[in-house]
């Protein structure tokens, strides 16, 4: 076998696998293409699992202080009105 060929296999069934062979200072070493791209799969797939977890949990955060943030702009307003009324009905009350 030469260095870096594709070698065709049939195996038992009769099915077709793809070998991928690399011989290093004499020894051979065989991969299967297969296994290979299914690897790089699962592994892509973690990957990507850990990279969404995180910009989930990192939206939550974002949107819960932006949250924080609306209720105390709110909270200042209705102070500030109920200020202004407590003050009008003090007006009212001189008035009589």
């Amino acid at each position: 076998m030469k260095n870096g060929k594709m070698k065709k296999i049939r195996n038992v069934r009769g099915n077709v696998q793809l070998y991928f062979t690399i011989s290093i200072q004499g020894d051979v070493l065989v991969f299967n293409v297969g296994d290979m791209i299914y690897q790089v799969i699962v592994l892509g797939l973690i990957v990507l699992f850990v990279v969404s977890f995180t910009l989930f949990i990192r939206r939550l955060l974002l949107n819960q202080q932006a949250k924080k943030h609306q209720l105390n702009e709110l909270e200042k307003k209705l102070d500030k009105i109920i200020e202004l009324m407590d003050k009008g009905e003090n007006e009212f009350s001189l008035r009589k």
